[in-house]
């Protein structure tokens, strides 16, 4: 009876022990499959001080060596505990439509102009109605909004937009976004893992050089993001073929990840098993 209710004990210990480490393998895990596409910029929010919310490693080659920073000079970075799409992310950036909260790039970004790109984040939107920016590179070259036509998420750019048919959200839910822009302007997005249809109002706009990178909002605090953003990257697609390409970033939706249920379960049963057989 002894020695059975020790092993009972130390499988609910390392149960215990699995589910809090798992938060931080699943988002490792996540990471790893946005690294392995070579991100010229990624900002995971997982770690930070001193009001930086750290950017992530970057892809091979990347060229990015700027930090985000909350607008408004505070102490502390702005984080939330979230999961999305059954993978566990680790923190988020909760904007909240907090004037001053809105992140930007310490300086102008360093990386160079792309003709074709794919830019990709999680989004939980509190309200899907107001307009408001996720996030601009520049005067809109490109900017991402929403709520400006329903509750869609568009790629908004100087020379043209996504338009009604872009990935159409809910308020209070995390989304996988994906939006890919071809050389020739045009636009490719999927919402979840799934091809959204699009008919973009004119050619999309490349992304611009050396620009500043606001995620969150835009230059002015009425346009904040009300809601919370996470895992923002964006890649360059170069003489890639642009579909291709870009269902490869949606497939980040899929990211695999440990089931806590059924592995707690497992492991339980497996000591129950030990215990019975060793009286």
């Amino acid at each position: 009876m002894h020695h059975r209710s020790n092993l009972v004990i130390g499988a609910l210990m390392g149960v215990a022990a699995w589910a809090a480490g798992s938060t931080a393998a699943n988002a490792s895990a996540y990471s790893d499959a946005v690294l392995a596409d070579h991100p010229v910029y990624y900002y995971d929010f997982n770690d930070g001080t001193s009001g930086l919310l750290n950017q992530g490693s970057a892809g091979a080659g990347a060229a990015n060596v700027n930090n985000l920073k909350e607008h408004t000079s505070g102490t502390t970075y702005i984080t939330s505990a979230t999961t999305a799409g059954g993978a566990s992310l680790g923190n988020a950036a909760d904007i909240n439509a907090i004037p001053g909260a809105r992140l930007d790039s310490i300086g102008n970004l360093t990386g160079g102009a792309m003709s074709a790109y794919v830019v990709e984040f999680w989004l939980n939107a509190d309200d899907v109605t107001a307009s408001q920016y996720v996030f601009i590179n520049g005067v809109n070259t490109p900017g991402g909004i929403l709520g400006y036509i329903d509750g869609r998420v568009e790629l908004y750019t100087s020379t043209g937009r996504t338009g009604s048919n872009s990935p159409l959200i809910t308020a209070g839910t995390w989304n996988h976004i994906v939006i890919g822009v071809g050389s020739d302007g045009s636009g490719i997005a999927y919402l979840n893992g799934s091809q959204v249809a699009i008919t973009p109002s004119g050619p999309l706009h490349a992304w611009d050089a050396g620009k500043q990178l606001v995620v969150g909002g835009s230059t002015a605090d009425p346009d904040i993001l009300r809601g919370a953003i996470d895992e923002f990257a964006v890649y360059n697609v170069g003489s890639d073929d642009l579909a291709t390409f870009t269902a490869k970033i949606a497939d980040h939706y899929n990211v695999p990840v440990p089931e806590p249920g059924s592995m707690a379960l497992v492991g339980l049963g497996g000591m129950l098993v030990a215990a019975r057989r060793r009286r």
